[in-house]
């Protein structure tokens, strides 16, 4: 898809100590990458997980079916495809 440079380094579980069942996943992650969450832009699919960097104080991108519910407070795309254009538009 041509994206993989859109992304400074992807979290899992291993590289953090914590299942991605909650704000912690994200506190975690942004405590591990030294930055505020408000310096943070996270990609994720899950509306769930936006919702819980939303409440961290983070940007957000949900990618998925158009028929997702809208949070209102996060950027939506269908495909990874559209990121790196919409991250032009952010700058």
């Amino acid at each position: 898809m041509g994206v993989r440079d859109c992304f400074g380094r992807l979290y899992g579980p291993d590289l953090i100590d914590i299942l991605k069942e909650g704000p912690e996943y994200y506190e975690r992650m942004f405590a591990d990458l030294g930055i505020a969450p408000a310096d943070a832009l996270v990609v994720d699919d899950s509306l769930r997980a936006i919702e819980w960097v939303r409440q961290l104080g983070a940007r957000a991108v949900l990618v998925g079916d158009s028929s997702l519910p809208r949070t209102g407070t996060a950027v939506h795309i269908e495909s990874l495809v559209e990121l790196p254009a919409m991250l032009q538009r952010l700058d």
